[in-house]
């Protein structure tokens, strides 16, 4: 061993001791990109569950779960509480005051125009969030095969290489370069449909292991966006779904605001109607009443001063129920002067 490095007594190749690919400066930048790669790796694997693979699929299937979830029959989903509002609302039945009145008309339109941006089946908010969770958790599938091939070489470069060989240093680098490129970059597949983690680890006993891709980048064109790119799609989806959301509140509140309204004006009309037909009833019970009538009478003089009579009157076409249609009076007179 030289420096670190292990070298066969009588080593002639390329690789023994004082070469160019073995003398101090190689073996320094060879070790220092061993310390480099592993404190990568380390980061790598460390930040998330120590399964990065299994990380990034629980992430997609949360997602699935928060958008789709219920319990016991009791709506906590997204999507159900919409479905319960949308309920809510095909119970209210529009009077005909209302149906007729413009300002109800537009807030009813509104409203419908804002519960269709979110619910549209094909264009709206909530269905561009489930095509994006959807495009997610396809996407989580793939980065989950090319984490695992990764993972796989590591471990191969690991159990059977040394830190120490510059061999290994080459082959760790190769592939964490490759997961690099996979996580910023995202998944790219070449014209035999190889990715940029498709890495062959040549093991052979005694010798440290190295690397061979399979991976053609003058072909190779990006299959999968990177991770980063995929969630942010989520999370642009659920602004919008939140702002949607926030609009059909405003304005489903602007039309019971306006069905108020409508209410309160169509009380006050009636009311307003009612008092005048009152106040039309009393006028025409308290106005002079002249009818048609017809008089019939007897009368008897007594002495040379006075007299009785009866009269008979009938009123026609009497209409007002606070007059009789007939009546009979009896009259006394006196007469004064004479003889």
């Amino acid at each position: 061993m030289y420096n670190g490095i292990v070298t066969k007594v009588g080593d002639t190749g390329p690789y023994k001791n004082g070469s160019p690919t073995n003398n101090d400066a190689t073996r320094s930048y060879a070790n220092g990109q061993g310390v480099v790669i592993a404190d990568s790796i380390s980061k790598l694997f460390n930040s998330t569950d120590p399964n990065l693979a299994t990380t990034v699929s629980k992430t997609a299937n949360n997602l699935v779960s928060a958008f789709n979830k219920t319990t016991a029959g009791n709506s906590t989903s997204l999507q159900d509480k919409i479905a319960s509002f949308q309920n809510a609302l095909s119970t209210i039945r529009p009077t005909n005051i209302e149906l007729n009145n413009p300002l109800y008309v537009t807030a009813s339109t509104n409203l419908s125009n804002s519960l269709k941006s979110l619910t549209d089946p094909n264009n709206g908010a909530i269905a561009q969030l489930q095509s994006a969770i959807n495009e997610y958790q396809a996407n989580a599938n793939i980065y989950n095969a090319e984490i695992k091939k990764s993972q796989s070489n590591l471990r191969t470069i690991i159990d059977n290489g040394s830190w120490s060989s510059e061999y290994a240093i080459q082959s760790i680098y190769q592939v964490v370069s490759a997961l690099k490129s996979t996580v910023l970059n995202g998944v790219q597949t070449d014209s035999k449909h190889k990715t940029q983690n498709d890495i062959t680890i040549n093991v052979v006993k005694g010798i440290d292991p190295t690397a061979t891709s399979n991976f053609d980048s003058n072909t190779a064109k990006v299959t999968t966006q990177d991770p980063k790119t995929s969630l942010e799609k989520v999370q642009i989806a659920l602004n919008d779904v939140e702002t949607a959301v926030k609009q059909v509140g405003k304005d489903a509140q602007a039309l019971a605001i306006t069905r108020a309204v409508i209410s309160a004006q169509s009380s006050a009309s009636q009311a307003s109607l009612n008092a005048a037909a009152q106040d039309a009833a009393r006028r025409k019970n308290s106005a002079p009443t002249i009818l048609p009538t017809a008089k019939a009478g007897l009368i008897a003089f007594f002495g040379k001063h006075q007299s009785v009579s009866v009269e008979y009157q009938y009123y026609f076409r009497n209409t007002n129920p606070s007059f009789t249609s007939g009546e009979v009076t009896l009259n006394y007179a006196y007469y004064f002067g004479g003889k």
